[in-house]
Protein backbone atom coordinates (compact mmCIF):
# COMPACT_ATOMS: atom_id res chain seq x y z
CA UNK A 1 0.00 0.00 0.00
CA UNK A 2 0.82 3.82 -0.61
CA UNK A 3 -0.13 6.73 0.07
CA UNK A 4 0.02 10.30 -2.08
CA UNK A 5 -2.03 13.26 -0.89
CA UNK A 6 -5.48 11.87 -2.01
CA UNK A 7 -4.23 8.93 -4.23
CA UNK A 8 -3.59 5.58 -2.50
CA UNK A 9 -2.05 2.66 -4.14
CA UNK A 10 -3.91 -0.90 -2.43
CA UNK A 11 -4.06 -4.79 -2.94
CA UNK A 12 -7.85 -5.70 -2.65
CA UNK A 13 -9.69 -8.94 -3.12
CA UNK A 14 -12.65 -8.29 -5.25
CA UNK A 15 -15.06 -8.15 -2.56
CA UNK A 16 -13.30 -5.17 -1.22
CA UNK A 17 -13.32 -3.32 -3.92
CA UNK A 18 -16.93 -3.23 -4.27
CA UNK A 19 -17.67 -2.74 -0.76
CA UNK A 20 -14.74 0.41 -1.66
CA UNK A 21 -17.04 1.76 -4.33
CA UNK A 22 -19.83 1.98 -2.27
CA UNK A 23 -18.23 4.02 0.54
CA UNK A 24 -19.38 7.83 -0.50
CA UNK A 25 -15.82 8.97 0.39
CA UNK A 26 -14.34 6.93 -2.41
CA UNK A 27 -13.90 8.97 -5.24
CA UNK A 28 -12.66 6.26 -8.18
CA UNK A 29 -11.23 3.17 -8.32
CA UNK A 30 -8.78 1.97 -10.67
CA UNK A 31 -6.93 -0.70 -11.99
CA UNK A 32 -3.10 -0.46 -12.08
CA UNK A 33 -2.25 -2.01 -15.65
CA UNK A 34 0.88 -4.05 -16.83
CA UNK A 35 2.99 -1.44 -18.53
CA UNK A 36 5.62 0.90 -18.67
CA UNK A 37 7.61 0.29 -21.84
CA UNK A 38 11.15 1.93 -21.26
CA UNK A 39 11.86 4.69 -23.96
CA UNK A 40 15.29 4.13 -25.40
CA UNK A 41 15.99 2.44 -28.93
CA UNK A 42 16.96 -0.84 -29.74
CA UNK A 43 19.74 -0.28 -32.35
CA UNK A 44 22.12 2.91 -31.31
CA UNK A 45 24.74 3.59 -33.68
CA UNK A 46 28.09 5.20 -34.08
CA UNK A 47 31.05 5.92 -31.49
CA UNK A 48 29.01 7.52 -28.92
CA UNK A 49 29.15 10.78 -27.08
CA UNK A 50 29.87 11.48 -23.44
CA UNK A 51 27.60 14.01 -21.24
CA UNK A 52 28.23 17.68 -22.13
CA UNK A 53 28.66 18.45 -17.98
CA UNK A 54 28.17 22.64 -17.74
CA UNK A 55 31.09 24.82 -17.00
CA UNK A 56 30.23 24.51 -13.25
CA UNK A 57 31.72 24.09 -9.56
CA UNK A 58 28.06 23.12 -8.43
CA UNK A 59 28.38 18.79 -8.10
CA UNK A 60 24.83 17.83 -6.77
CA UNK A 61 25.76 17.11 -3.29
CA UNK A 62 22.81 18.85 -2.11
CA UNK A 63 20.00 17.15 -3.85
CA UNK A 64 19.22 13.36 -3.88
CA UNK A 65 18.72 12.35 -7.16
CA UNK A 66 15.82 9.61 -7.33
CA UNK A 67 15.69 6.73 -10.21
CA UNK A 68 12.89 4.29 -11.20
CA UNK A 69 14.10 2.10 -13.40
CA UNK A 70 15.15 -1.26 -14.56
CA UNK A 71 17.59 -1.55 -11.42
CA UNK A 72 21.06 -0.43 -11.59
CA UNK A 73 24.62 -2.39 -10.70
CA UNK A 74 25.78 -1.23 -7.65
CA UNK A 75 29.46 -2.55 -8.46
CA UNK A 76 29.91 -0.35 -11.19
CA UNK A 77 32.64 2.94 -10.01
CA UNK A 78 30.23 5.74 -11.51
CA UNK A 79 28.15 5.64 -8.64
CA UNK A 80 31.33 5.60 -5.85
CA UNK A 81 32.62 9.09 -4.32
CA UNK A 82 35.89 10.28 -4.51
CA UNK A 83 36.45 8.19 -1.25
CA UNK A 84 35.37 5.29 -3.16
CA UNK A 85 32.26 4.45 -0.67
CA UNK A 86 29.23 4.17 -2.69
CA UNK A 87 26.80 7.45 -3.31
CA UNK A 88 23.94 4.58 -3.61
CA UNK A 89 21.71 5.02 -0.36
CA UNK A 90 19.09 2.42 -1.24
CA UNK A 91 17.54 0.10 -3.62
CA UNK A 92 14.32 -0.97 -3.64
CA UNK A 93 13.86 -4.17 -5.68
CA UNK A 94 9.96 -4.42 -6.09
CA UNK A 95 10.44 -7.45 -8.12
CA UNK A 96 12.46 -9.83 -5.67
CA UNK A 97 10.11 -11.69 -3.05
CA UNK A 98 12.73 -12.64 -0.99
CA UNK A 99 12.52 -9.57 1.38
CA UNK A 100 13.02 -8.32 4.00
CA UNK A 101 11.19 -5.28 2.47
CA UNK A 102 11.42 -1.21 3.46
CA UNK A 103 8.49 -2.02 6.04
CA UNK A 104 10.79 -5.47 7.40
CA UNK A 105 13.77 -2.73 7.51
CA UNK A 106 11.97 -0.18 9.56
CA UNK A 107 8.25 0.16 10.12
CA UNK A 108 7.75 3.59 11.13
CA UNK A 109 9.88 4.97 8.06
CA UNK A 110 7.94 2.57 5.47
CA UNK A 111 4.49 1.99 7.41
CA UNK A 112 2.75 0.74 4.48
CA UNK A 113 5.77 -0.21 1.79
CA UNK A 114 5.71 -3.93 2.82
CA UNK A 115 6.65 -5.87 -0.80
CA UNK A 116 10.08 -6.19 -2.51
CA UNK A 117 13.24 -6.39 -1.14
CA UNK A 118 15.29 -3.13 0.35
CA UNK A 119 18.84 -2.93 0.07
CA UNK A 120 20.20 -0.64 2.56
CA UNK A 121 23.61 1.40 2.27
CA UNK A 122 25.13 -0.91 4.76
CA UNK A 123 24.30 -3.82 2.25
CA UNK A 124 25.68 -1.49 -0.68
CA UNK A 125 28.58 -1.41 1.34
CA UNK A 126 28.95 -4.82 2.13
CA UNK A 127 28.72 -5.69 -1.90
CA UNK A 128 31.34 -4.05 -2.73
CA UNK A 129 33.55 -5.04 -0.33
CA UNK A 130 33.21 -8.01 -1.65
CA UNK A 131 32.74 -7.67 -5.77
CA UNK A 132 30.10 -8.95 -5.23
CA UNK A 133 26.08 -8.95 -5.38
CA UNK A 134 23.10 -10.88 -4.08
CA UNK A 135 21.99 -13.16 -7.27
CA UNK A 136 18.48 -11.52 -7.58
CA UNK A 137 19.88 -7.96 -7.72
CA UNK A 138 22.22 -8.83 -10.74
CA UNK A 139 24.64 -7.15 -12.79
CA UNK A 140 22.95 -8.48 -16.22
CA UNK A 141 21.43 -7.04 -19.19
CA UNK A 142 18.36 -6.51 -17.06
CA UNK A 143 20.18 -3.42 -15.17
CA UNK A 144 21.87 -2.17 -18.66
CA UNK A 145 18.76 0.38 -19.04
CA UNK A 146 18.57 1.74 -15.50
CA UNK A 147 22.65 1.82 -15.39
CA UNK A 148 22.99 3.49 -17.92
CA UNK A 149 19.83 6.09 -17.22
CA UNK A 150 21.31 6.42 -13.46
CA UNK A 151 25.13 6.93 -14.76
CA UNK A 152 24.14 10.31 -17.36
CA UNK A 153 22.17 11.87 -14.06
CA UNK A 154 24.35 10.82 -11.37
CA UNK A 155 27.79 9.29 -12.66
CA UNK A 156 31.05 10.03 -11.51
CA UNK A 157 33.75 9.88 -14.23
CA UNK A 158 35.90 6.95 -14.59
CA UNK A 159 37.82 4.97 -17.26
CA UNK A 160 36.39 6.43 -20.48
CA UNK A 161 33.59 7.81 -18.81
CA UNK A 162 33.67 11.94 -17.63
CA UNK A 163 31.22 13.13 -15.32
CA UNK A 164 27.87 12.77 -14.93
CA UNK A 165 25.59 15.83 -14.46
CA UNK A 166 25.76 15.50 -11.17
CA UNK A 167 28.74 13.29 -10.36
CA UNK A 168 27.87 14.11 -6.54
CA UNK A 169 24.68 13.64 -5.68
CA UNK A 170 23.19 10.90 -3.20
CA UNK A 171 21.22 8.28 -5.64
CA UNK A 172 18.13 6.50 -3.88
CA UNK A 173 16.99 3.55 -6.95
CA UNK A 174 13.17 2.07 -7.32
CA UNK A 175 12.99 -1.06 -9.05
CA UNK A 176 9.08 -0.76 -10.36
CA UNK A 177 6.96 -4.27 -11.36
CA UNK A 178 5.86 -3.07 -14.27
CA UNK A 179 4.34 -5.73 -15.41
CA UNK A 180 2.77 -8.97 -13.55
CA UNK A 181 4.34 -12.00 -13.26
CA UNK A 182 2.40 -15.39 -14.07
CA UNK A 183 0.87 -16.34 -10.98
CA UNK A 184 0.11 -12.65 -9.91
CA UNK A 185 -2.77 -10.41 -9.91
CA UNK A 186 -2.93 -8.93 -13.41
CA UNK A 187 -3.36 -5.31 -11.26
CA UNK A 188 -0.04 -5.34 -9.84
CA UNK A 189 1.56 -2.92 -12.26
CA UNK A 190 3.28 0.37 -13.30
CA UNK A 191 0.63 2.88 -11.59
CA UNK A 192 0.57 0.91 -8.21
CA UNK A 193 4.65 0.11 -8.39
CA UNK A 194 5.18 3.92 -9.48
CA UNK A 195 3.35 5.23 -6.79
CA UNK A 196 4.63 3.31 -4.41
CA UNK A 197 7.83 4.16 -5.43
CA UNK A 198 7.19 8.00 -5.06
CA UNK A 199 6.31 7.44 -1.37
CA UNK A 200 9.54 5.47 -0.66
CA UNK A 201 11.31 7.95 -2.14
CA UNK A 202 9.26 10.71 -0.49
CA UNK A 203 10.79 8.99 3.04
CA UNK A 204 14.32 9.08 1.91
CA UNK A 205 14.29 12.86 0.54
CA UNK A 206 12.51 13.97 4.12
CA UNK A 207 15.57 11.69 5.73
CA UNK A 208 18.51 12.89 4.23
CA UNK A 209 16.61 16.62 4.39
CA UNK A 210 17.63 17.05 1.05
CA UNK A 211 15.52 18.42 -2.24
CA UNK A 212 14.79 15.71 -4.90
CA UNK A 213 14.66 15.21 -8.43
CA UNK A 214 13.07 11.76 -9.99
CA UNK A 215 13.86 10.53 -13.05
CA UNK A 216 11.35 8.37 -14.97
CA UNK A 217 12.64 6.88 -18.24
CA UNK A 218 9.52 4.40 -18.80
CA UNK A 219 5.63 4.86 -19.83
CA UNK A 220 2.49 3.87 -20.75
CA UNK A 221 -0.08 4.37 -23.85
CA UNK A 222 -3.20 3.76 -22.47
CA UNK A 223 -5.16 6.62 -20.49
CA UNK A 224 -6.93 9.91 -21.62
CA UNK A 225 -3.47 11.67 -22.25
CA UNK A 226 -4.81 15.34 -20.58
CA UNK A 227 -3.56 14.92 -16.75
CA UNK A 228 -5.99 13.85 -15.07
CA UNK A 229 -5.83 9.94 -14.55
CA UNK A 230 -4.74 8.62 -11.24
CA UNK A 231 -1.42 7.80 -11.91
CA UNK A 232 -0.63 11.63 -12.79
CA UNK A 233 -2.73 12.75 -10.04
CA UNK A 234 -0.50 10.82 -7.76
CA UNK A 235 2.50 12.30 -9.76
CA UNK A 236 1.45 15.45 -9.10
CA UNK A 237 0.45 14.98 -5.56
CA UNK A 238 4.43 14.45 -5.23
CA UNK A 239 5.41 17.92 -6.20
CA UNK A 240 1.62 19.12 -4.56
CA UNK A 241 1.10 20.49 -7.89
CA UNK A 242 4.02 21.57 -8.70
CA UNK A 243 4.23 23.98 -6.02
CA UNK A 244 6.31 21.86 -3.34
CA UNK A 245 10.13 23.43 -2.77
CA UNK A 246 12.86 21.49 -3.70
CA UNK A 247 10.40 18.43 -5.37
CA UNK A 248 10.45 17.85 -9.33
CA UNK A 249 9.59 14.91 -11.04
CA UNK A 250 10.99 14.43 -14.89
CA UNK A 251 9.35 12.12 -17.29
CA UNK A 252 10.78 11.15 -20.86
CA UNK A 253 8.38 12.21 -23.70
CA UNK A 254 8.34 8.51 -25.03
CA UNK A 255 10.14 6.74 -28.39
CA UNK A 256 6.05 6.48 -30.09
CA UNK A 257 6.31 8.82 -32.81
CA UNK A 258 7.46 6.09 -35.37
CA UNK A 259 5.65 3.37 -33.52
CA UNK A 260 1.91 4.14 -34.91
CA UNK A 261 0.26 3.71 -31.48
CA UNK A 262 -2.44 6.57 -31.43
CA UNK A 263 -4.86 6.87 -33.72
CA UNK A 264 -7.44 10.11 -34.45
CA UNK A 265 -10.91 9.91 -36.24
CA UNK A 266 -13.39 12.12 -36.51
CA UNK A 267 -16.86 10.97 -35.78
CA UNK A 268 -19.55 11.32 -38.42
CA UNK A 269 -23.30 11.42 -37.85
CA UNK A 270 -24.99 8.49 -39.88
CA UNK A 271 -21.73 7.57 -41.02
CA UNK A 272 -19.41 4.69 -40.02
CA UNK A 273 -15.88 5.12 -39.72
CA UNK A 274 -13.16 2.85 -39.22
CA UNK A 275 -9.87 2.71 -37.05
CA UNK A 276 -7.81 -0.79 -38.32
CA UNK A 277 -4.74 -1.96 -36.22
CA UNK A 278 -2.19 -4.72 -37.28
CA UNK A 279 -1.94 -7.11 -34.65
CA UNK A 280 1.40 -8.34 -34.63
CA UNK A 281 2.16 -12.26 -34.87
CA UNK A 282 3.59 -12.46 -31.82
CA UNK A 283 3.37 -14.37 -28.74
CA UNK A 284 1.49 -12.02 -25.55
CA UNK A 285 -1.51 -12.81 -23.27
CA UNK A 286 -3.08 -9.79 -23.82
CA UNK A 287 -4.00 -6.25 -26.15
CA UNK A 288 -5.23 -3.31 -24.41
CA UNK A 289 -6.76 -0.43 -26.53
CA UNK A 290 -8.75 2.67 -25.33
CA UNK A 291 -11.02 5.13 -27.16
CA UNK A 292 -11.28 8.58 -25.66
CA UNK A 293 -14.15 11.47 -26.98
CA UNK A 294 -16.61 13.91 -25.86
CA UNK A 295 -19.49 12.70 -23.75
CA UNK A 296 -21.88 14.99 -26.04
CA UNK A 297 -21.23 12.12 -29.05
CA UNK A 298 -23.64 8.68 -29.02
CA UNK A 299 -21.20 6.69 -30.72
CA UNK A 300 -22.11 2.84 -31.57
CA UNK A 301 -18.75 0.81 -31.47
CA UNK A 302 -18.07 -2.42 -33.42
CA UNK A 303 -15.28 -4.80 -32.98
CA UNK A 304 -14.21 -7.03 -35.25
CA UNK A 305 -11.85 -9.32 -36.42
CA UNK A 306 -9.19 -10.68 -39.20
CA UNK A 307 -11.84 -13.46 -40.20
CA UNK A 308 -14.95 -10.61 -39.99
CA UNK A 309 -16.27 -11.96 -37.00
CA UNK A 310 -18.24 -9.33 -35.10
CA UNK A 311 -19.02 -8.53 -31.16
CA UNK A 312 -22.58 -6.76 -30.99
CA UNK A 313 -22.64 -3.00 -31.05
CA UNK A 314 -21.63 -1.12 -28.04
CA UNK A 315 -23.56 1.97 -27.11
CA UNK A 316 -24.74 3.83 -23.97
CA UNK A 317 -27.93 2.03 -23.54
CA UNK A 318 -26.00 -1.28 -23.91
CA UNK A 319 -21.92 -0.65 -22.65
CA UNK A 320 -20.57 -3.91 -22.52
CA UNK A 321 -19.80 -6.75 -24.92
CA UNK A 322 -18.22 -9.92 -23.95
CA UNK A 323 -17.23 -12.93 -26.29
CA UNK A 324 -14.48 -14.61 -28.59
CA UNK A 325 -13.77 -13.73 -32.23
CA UNK A 326 -11.61 -15.64 -34.33
CA UNK A 327 -10.09 -17.68 -31.22
CA UNK A 328 -9.62 -14.52 -29.27
CA UNK A 329 -11.37 -13.66 -26.21
CA UNK A 330 -12.54 -10.08 -26.76
CA UNK A 331 -14.21 -7.69 -24.51
CA UNK A 332 -15.81 -3.84 -24.87
CA UNK A 333 -16.72 -1.82 -22.11
CA UNK A 334 -18.05 1.92 -22.01
CA UNK A 335 -18.27 4.32 -19.75
CA UNK A 336 -19.98 7.74 -20.44
CA UNK A 337 -18.67 11.07 -18.19
CA UNK A 338 -15.58 8.99 -16.44
CA UNK A 339 -14.70 10.27 -13.21
CA UNK A 340 -11.27 11.46 -14.42
CA UNK A 341 -12.52 13.78 -16.83
CA UNK A 342 -16.13 13.93 -17.38
CA UNK A 343 -15.06 12.54 -21.25
CA UNK A 344 -16.26 9.32 -22.43
CA UNK A 345 -13.46 6.56 -22.71
CA UNK A 346 -13.88 2.72 -24.40
CA UNK A 347 -11.68 -0.04 -23.27
CA UNK A 348 -11.08 -2.65 -25.55
CA UNK A 349 -9.27 -6.00 -24.37
CA UNK A 350 -7.97 -9.08 -26.41
CA UNK A 351 -6.61 -11.62 -24.67
CA UNK A 352 -5.53 -15.66 -25.28
CA UNK A 353 -4.29 -17.75 -21.96
CA UNK A 354 -1.93 -19.31 -24.51
CA UNK A 355 -1.18 -16.03 -25.83
CA UNK A 356 -2.24 -16.93 -29.64
CA UNK A 357 -4.13 -13.61 -30.06
CA UNK A 358 -5.22 -13.36 -34.03
CA UNK A 359 -2.87 -11.45 -36.17
CA UNK A 360 -4.09 -9.89 -38.64
CA UNK A 361 -5.63 -6.56 -39.32
CA UNK A 362 -8.39 -5.71 -36.62
CA UNK A 363 -11.44 -3.30 -36.96
CA UNK A 364 -13.11 -0.65 -34.59
CA UNK A 365 -16.27 0.22 -36.84
CA UNK A 366 -17.59 4.14 -35.12
CA UNK A 367 -21.05 4.67 -36.22
CA UNK A 368 -22.14 8.32 -35.46
CA UNK A 369 -25.64 7.83 -33.86
CA UNK A 370 -25.60 12.04 -32.43
CA UNK A 371 -22.62 14.23 -33.09
CA UNK A 372 -22.96 16.91 -30.39
CA UNK A 373 -19.37 18.29 -29.77
CA UNK A 374 -16.25 17.74 -30.66
CA UNK A 375 -15.76 14.70 -32.83
CA UNK A 376 -12.60 13.52 -32.44
CA UNK A 377 -11.89 10.35 -31.14
CA UNK A 378 -8.60 9.40 -29.65
CA UNK A 379 -7.38 5.45 -29.91
CA UNK A 380 -4.10 4.24 -28.28
CA UNK A 381 -2.78 1.03 -27.72
CA UNK A 382 -1.14 0.14 -24.65
CA UNK A 383 2.47 -1.39 -25.19
CA UNK A 384 4.47 -3.20 -22.82
CA UNK A 385 7.52 -4.94 -24.46
CA UNK A 386 7.25 -5.06 -28.08
CA UNK A 387 4.94 -3.13 -30.65
CA UNK A 388 2.14 -5.46 -30.92
CA UNK A 389 -0.65 -3.11 -32.17
CA UNK A 390 0.02 -0.74 -35.24
CA UNK A 391 -2.81 1.55 -36.40
CA UNK A 392 -3.14 1.62 -40.51
CA UNK A 393 -5.58 4.42 -40.51
CA UNK A 394 -5.68 7.57 -38.82
CA UNK A 395 -1.89 6.97 -37.15
CA UNK A 396 -1.64 10.32 -35.58
CA UNK A 397 2.18 12.39 -35.39
CA UNK A 398 0.59 14.24 -32.24
CA UNK A 399 -0.27 12.66 -29.35
CA UNK A 400 2.01 10.29 -28.42
CA UNK A 401 3.62 11.14 -25.22
CA UNK A 402 3.34 8.72 -22.91
CA UNK A 403 2.08 8.74 -19.49
CA UNK A 404 2.46 10.19 -16.93
CA UNK A 405 4.26 12.91 -19.17
CA UNK A 406 1.13 14.50 -19.52
CA UNK A 407 1.01 15.10 -15.71
CA UNK A 408 0.41 18.65 -15.27
CA UNK A 409 3.64 19.32 -12.34
CA UNK A 410 6.32 16.97 -14.73
CA UNK A 411 8.82 18.31 -16.52
CA UNK A 412 8.74 16.27 -19.58
CA UNK A 413 12.06 16.14 -21.86
CA UNK A 414 12.39 15.22 -25.94
CA UNK A 415 15.36 13.91 -27.76
CA UNK A 416 17.88 15.41 -30.10
CA UNK A 417 21.46 14.48 -31.75
CA UNK A 418 23.91 17.13 -29.89
CA UNK A 419 25.70 15.20 -32.62
CA UNK A 420 24.19 17.06 -35.57
CA UNK A 421 25.44 20.40 -36.43
CA UNK A 422 21.49 21.72 -36.76
CA UNK A 423 20.29 19.38 -34.05
CA UNK A 424 18.09 17.34 -35.42
CA UNK A 425 15.17 15.99 -33.51
CA UNK A 426 15.47 12.27 -32.55
CA UNK A 427 13.18 10.97 -35.21
CA UNK A 428 11.03 8.65 -32.20
CA UNK A 429 11.13 11.00 -30.19
CA UNK A 430 7.13 11.97 -29.18
CA UNK A 431 4.99 14.62 -29.74
CA UNK A 432 2.78 16.50 -27.90
CA UNK A 433 0.53 17.86 -27.47
CA UNK A 434 -1.33 16.40 -24.35
CA UNK A 435 -5.15 15.98 -25.62
CA UNK A 436 -6.00 18.65 -23.61
CA UNK A 437 -3.85 20.79 -25.76
CA UNK A 438 -1.29 22.03 -23.09
CA UNK A 439 2.12 22.75 -24.36
CA UNK A 440 4.36 19.47 -23.43
CA UNK A 441 7.08 18.06 -24.00
CA UNK A 442 8.66 21.18 -22.38
CA UNK A 443 11.95 20.88 -23.94
CA UNK A 444 14.42 18.32 -25.87
CA UNK A 445 17.60 17.18 -24.23
CA UNK A 446 20.79 15.19 -26.04
CA UNK A 447 19.07 11.38 -26.33
CA UNK A 448 21.13 10.10 -29.53
CA UNK A 449 24.31 7.64 -29.46
CA UNK A 450 25.10 8.68 -26.06
CA UNK A 451 27.85 6.92 -23.88
CA UNK A 452 27.37 5.94 -20.28
CA UNK A 453 27.96 2.96 -17.97
CA UNK A 454 27.44 -0.42 -18.61
CA UNK A 455 26.10 -2.85 -16.14
CA UNK A 456 28.42 -5.93 -15.35
CA UNK A 457 31.31 -3.69 -16.20
CA UNK A 458 33.75 -2.11 -13.53
CA UNK A 459 34.26 1.05 -15.40
CA UNK A 460 32.80 0.34 -19.23
CA UNK A 461 30.86 2.39 -21.10
CA UNK A 462 27.92 2.03 -23.76
CA UNK A 463 26.14 3.76 -26.30
CA UNK A 464 22.21 3.85 -26.02
CA UNK A 465 19.68 6.48 -27.98
CA UNK A 466 16.25 6.93 -26.85
CA UNK A 467 14.02 9.95 -25.01
CA UNK A 468 15.41 7.77 -21.91
CA UNK A 469 18.54 8.70 -22.18
CA UNK A 470 17.53 12.98 -22.76
CA UNK A 471 15.49 12.76 -19.40
CA UNK A 472 18.36 11.75 -16.86
CA UNK A 473 20.66 14.87 -18.80
CA UNK A 474 17.98 17.49 -17.52
CA UNK A 475 17.17 15.40 -14.02
CA UNK A 476 21.10 15.88 -13.48
CA UNK A 477 20.97 19.31 -14.39
CA UNK A 478 17.90 19.95 -11.98
CA UNK A 479 19.87 18.52 -9.21
CA UNK A 480 22.53 21.13 -9.88
CA UNK A 481 20.06 23.62 -9.98
CA UNK A 482 18.38 21.83 -6.40
CA UNK A 483 21.81 21.69 -4.72
CA UNK A 484 22.99 25.31 -5.35
CA UNK A 485 19.28 26.17 -4.03
CA UNK A 486 19.87 23.99 -1.01
CA UNK A 487 23.19 25.59 0.00
CA UNK A 488 21.40 28.79 -0.52
CA UNK A 489 18.39 27.86 1.74
CA UNK A 490 20.44 26.63 4.57
CA UNK A 491 21.92 30.44 4.86
CA UNK A 492 18.62 31.94 3.86
CA UNK A 493 16.98 31.20 0.61
CA UNK A 494 14.22 29.52 -0.97
CA UNK A 495 14.06 26.35 -2.86
CA UNK A 496 12.38 26.46 -6.15
CA UNK A 497 9.21 24.04 -7.00
CA UNK A 498 8.72 22.22 -10.20
CA UNK A 499 6.79 24.99 -11.48
CA UNK A 500 9.98 27.12 -11.22
CA UNK A 501 12.24 24.62 -12.22
CA UNK A 502 10.26 23.96 -15.76
CA UNK A 503 9.86 27.49 -16.03
CA UNK A 504 13.77 28.80 -15.54
CA UNK A 505 14.71 25.41 -18.38
CA UNK A 506 12.02 26.61 -21.05
CA UNK A 507 13.05 29.88 -21.05
CA UNK A 508 16.69 29.17 -20.65
CA UNK A 509 16.84 26.80 -23.24
CA UNK A 510 18.82 27.37 -26.75
CA UNK A 511 17.56 30.13 -29.32
CA UNK A 512 14.28 30.79 -27.12
CA UNK A 513 11.72 32.49 -29.35
CA UNK A 514 8.69 31.76 -26.85
CA UNK A 515 6.83 29.81 -29.29
CA UNK A 516 6.45 25.73 -28.55
CA UNK A 517 7.14 23.26 -31.13
CA UNK A 518 5.66 19.78 -30.67
CA UNK A 519 8.55 17.79 -30.81
CA UNK A 520 10.84 20.24 -30.11
CA UNK A 521 8.69 21.97 -26.92
CA UNK A 522 10.85 25.12 -25.87
CA UNK A 523 14.00 23.99 -27.10
CA UNK A 524 17.25 22.49 -26.45
CA UNK A 525 18.46 22.46 -22.58
CA UNK A 526 20.97 24.95 -22.05
CA UNK A 527 22.30 23.89 -18.83
CA UNK A 528 24.93 26.57 -18.56
CA UNK A 529 22.17 29.58 -19.06
CA UNK A 530 19.90 28.07 -16.33
CA UNK A 531 22.04 27.59 -13.55
CA UNK A 532 22.96 31.37 -14.52
CA UNK A 533 19.37 32.43 -14.38
CA UNK A 534 18.54 30.80 -11.08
Amino acid sequence: MARLGTVLAVQATADQLRSLSMDPHVLAIEASRPGGAFDVANAPTGQGSPVARPQTNEGGDQCLVAIIDSGIDVLHETFRDANGQSRIVAVWDQTDVTGPSPHGHDPAMYPMLTRGTLHTASDIAAYLASSAVQKQLGRDQARRHGTHVASIAAGRGVGPLPDGMAPDAPIVVVIPTIEAEPGQPASIGYSASHAQALQFIDAWARKLRLPVVVNVSSGMNAGAHDGTSLLETAFDEFTTGGRAPGRVIVKSAGNEQTRSGHAVVAAVQGVEVRVDWDSAPRSRREDYLEAWFDAGLDLEFTLRAPNNDSSSPVHYASPTWRGKLDGTDCWLALRRFHVDNGDACLQIGLSHPQGHIRDGIWVLAIFGKLIAGEPTVDVWAERVRDVNVTFQTGAAQKGTLSIPGTARSIVTVGAYDAGNQNSALFGASSNGPTRDQRCKPDLVAPGVNVLAAASGTAQGAMVQSGTSMAAPFVSGAIALILSRAQKQALIGGALPNAQQIRSILSRTCRNYTGRWHGGYGYGCVDVNAALAAF
